[in-house]
């Protein structure tokens, strides 16, 4: 990750991040001050198909995939990018 924004950086590419946190977390205070949460074990994930699914099965896979990203963005930032105006 250090790499890609370093090498943004010296190509004058700037790099965001968007962290997206729990919003249904108990630490919110709603108006009214009551909240429900509904918990994964009484209301799984569904897939597509209202196939209950855990979402744990799969973090490593996404993990690898945003690693194969990253690893691309890097190589395509190592060739020249000519930018025309649209």
């Amino acid at each position: 990750m250090e790499a890609l924004i370093a090498e943004a950086h010296d190509r004058d590419i700037k790099v965001f991040f968007d962290i997206i946190t729990n919003h249904t977390a108990d630490v919110i205070q709603y108006e009214g001050g009551e909240y429900t949460y509904r918990n994964k074990a009484a209301y799984p994930y569904l897939d597509a198909d209202g196939v209950a699914f855990d979402d744990r099965d799969y973090a490593a896979a996404i993990a690898i995939l945003a690693s194969l990203a990253v690893g691309a963005l890097v190589q395509s930032l190592d060739r020249e990018v000519t930018r025309v105006p649209a």
